[in-house]
């Protein structure tokens, strides 16, 4: 019976340590996908393209990520960097209680 109970806490641990792993696996993929989205957002702006449908239908066979039907046409503009530090002083100033 001790060798049972061996195995059973065995599996147990192996079980934590893996779900452990999994999760710390997520939360730098997910990290690492921000990091990125912030890095591009920092220096562009989105806009939706021309082309781009009002109400895209959903794929019905996407199972994990959503996904769009025939994509999402996005344009990626630079940034004027002196006007997003005007931007920039304009707020600070507005929030700055003198």
């Amino acid at each position: 019976m001790a060798g049972i109970d061996i195995i059973k806490r065995l599996k147990q641990f192996y079980d934590l340590l893996g779900n452990m792993m999994i999760l710390s696996g997520e939360r730098l993929g997910l990290m690492q996908s921000l990091a990125g989205l912030a890095a591009v957002l920092s220096r562009y702006s989105v806009e939706p393209a021309p082309q781009t449908v009002r109400h895209p239908r959903v794929d019905p066979t996407s199972n994990i990520v959503q996904s769009v039907v025939g994509g999402l046409p996005l344009m990626f503009k630079l940034r004027n960097e002196a006007q997003d530090r005007a931007n920039w002083r304009m707020k600070t100033r507005k929030a700055d209680p003198k």
